[in-house]
């Protein structure tokens, strides 16, 4: 898991002074943060929790952070229309403004067909670091019979370019310490400075996740999430974790990526299980910088019966954060560190120096070859439900959360709040078997007020307990929450 928590500003070097060991000491640790840092993945996209949505209802909502210097924002929407579903234009609105329409019968009825739509969004007067509120919304022209059959789904969501960005330095190249100089340790120090914040630009949008979501009888929504995965930058390994409570006769928990089926189990009525789910795609046969589709769900092999009113008794399904990762990484080495009192050669000295050297001049290479990881910030998906009734009736099951990995969250929403640490679950004596349970966090602080929409950040070190690894939940109406690594 990338982090650069150990990372601090690098020193700066003036010739004829002293080179002391705790200047030095400090560019290889920040030499030793970066090599780990630089090997993000690609955020994962949540699409939805169906592939088709009404008409007028949100088909996608969530949000991205402009920066000056981005100039715009990629979609690539799938849509198939079919006979009787009516004509149906697809709308994507900016704070609640207009910003693109288009016929959604992508290559005509009964064939479906991909829109890759490109907005600009550097002449829209966003502010630096404003958090615009993105709807991509089903608008119909003209009434059909049945609009459920058809099928849409926002397959990629971003903005870019990041390399444009100001603030944040530039690469002046790898130094060779064949002397050692103001110019050459201050060329070292300048780069690892840049790499840390062009690694801090790319954000980790906090993932749409399921907490006591009620599985169903009904073979027609079987699927708890659809999602978009990309392997990318030596991180193949697609993971997450489902807690699953059963109430069928025999069911699996299903993973489906790229139209294979990867099942745990089969559970029974009762069974209570946590699932710890790792998926190498690149061993699967899928190919690093390629775009598949997957999906979590409830596949039931044997139903429970109904009971004695005609009611089904649900499963419940937890489904967490969603990571793409790697078991070990391929690095460079790092220089042993410099004792405070230490007799050295001149010759090892330089040598440590150009180690740290090699360290930044591949993770730069590496972020240069990159682009889909650190030149595109992944838009964060808001809740999936399809309406704001249906996000206050599901405030507590459609929760998004993530591993804390990195220094600084950016929020944006209205009455929204952190929860982290021991989950308690009440379940009342007298509910009914599909009532939504009641839970809470050992920790809950309230970041924004619920009298209107807005934004902020935090840095995650204020809130006492929750550590790097630990997972934590965003509560409340939030539209985007993104983590950044400092």
């Amino acid at each position: 898991m990338a982090s650069l928590a150990s990372y601090t500003d690098s020193p700066g070097f003036i010739n004829d002074t002293e080179v002391s060991a705790t200047d030095l000491n400090v560019l290889i640790k920040n030499a030793e943060a970066i090599k780990t840092g630089a090997l993000i993945s690609s955020p994962i996209h949540s699409i939805s929790r169906v592939l088709f949505t009404y008409t007028d209802e949100w088909l996608w909502r969530g949000g991205f952070q402009y920066r000056t210097g981005m100039t715009t924002a990629h979609f690539i929407i799938y849509s198939k229309l079919v006979s009787g579903g009516g004509s149906l234009d697809i709308v994507i609105k900016f704070n609640d403004v207009e910003v693109d329409r288009f016929d959604a019968r992508i290559g005509g009825t009964n064939v479906g067909g991909t829109a890759t739509r490109d907005i600009a969004i550097n002449t829209r007067s966003y502010a630096d670091y404003e958090i615009v509120t993105v709807e991509v919304i089903v608008a119909e022209t003209s009434t059909g019979s049945d609009a459920t059959k058809n099928v849409y789904y926002v397959y990629d969501a971003y903005v870019y370019p990041l390399d444009t960005i100001s603030g944040i330095g530039s690469w002046t190249g790898k130094p060779t310490f064949g002397t050692i100089d103001e110019t050459r340790l201050n060329q070292l120090s300048d780069g690892l400075d840049y790499l840390a914040n062009r690694i801090a630009l790319v954000g980790q949008p906090i993932h749409a996740t399921y907490v006591n979501w009620m599985g169903t009888n009904n073979p027609k929504y079987p699927v708890v999430e659809y999602f978009r995965v990309n392997p990318t930058n030596s991180n193949p390994l697609f993971r997450t974790t489902v807690y699953y409570v059963c109430h069928e006769v025999s069911s699996y928990i299903r993973v489906t990526i790229n139209g294979v089926n990867y099942d745990y189990g089969p559970y029974t009525d009762g069974q209570n299980t946590t699932i710890p789910i790792e998926i190498d795609l690149i061993a699967a046969g899928l190919s690093y910088g390629t775009d598949y589709v997957g999906s979590i769900s409830e596949y039931i092999v044997t139903p429970r019966p109904a009971e004695d009113d005609g009611s089904f008794v649900f499963s419940r399904i937890f489904v967490g954060p969603l990571l793409l990762e790697a078991s070990s990484y391929s690095t460079d080495a790092t220089p042993s560190t410099f004792a405070l009192v230490e007799s050295i050669a001149y010759s090892d000295v330089k040598s440590r120096l150009n180690a740290v050297a090699t360290i930044v001049d591949t993770a730069h290479s590496n972020m240069v070859t990159q682009s889909r990881v650190y030149n595109r910030q992944q838009m964060v998906r808001a809740k999936p439900g399809f309406n704001k009734g249906q996000n206050e009736y599901w405030n507590t099951t459609l929760v998004p959360a993530k591993y804390r990995q990195g220094d600084l969250l950016w929020v944006k929403g209205s009455g929204v709040s952190i929860g982290y640490g021991p989950i308690s679950i009440t379940i009342k004596s007298d509910s009914k078997p599909n009532d939504i349970w009641e839970y809470k966090f050992a920790f809950e602080e309230k970041l924004l007020d619920g009298d209107k929409i807005s934004q902020s950040y935090f840095y995650l070190d204020q809130f006492k307990g929750l550590y790097p690894g630990m997972i934590y939940y965003i509560l409340g109406d939030c539209t985007y929450a993104a983590e950044h690594y400092r």
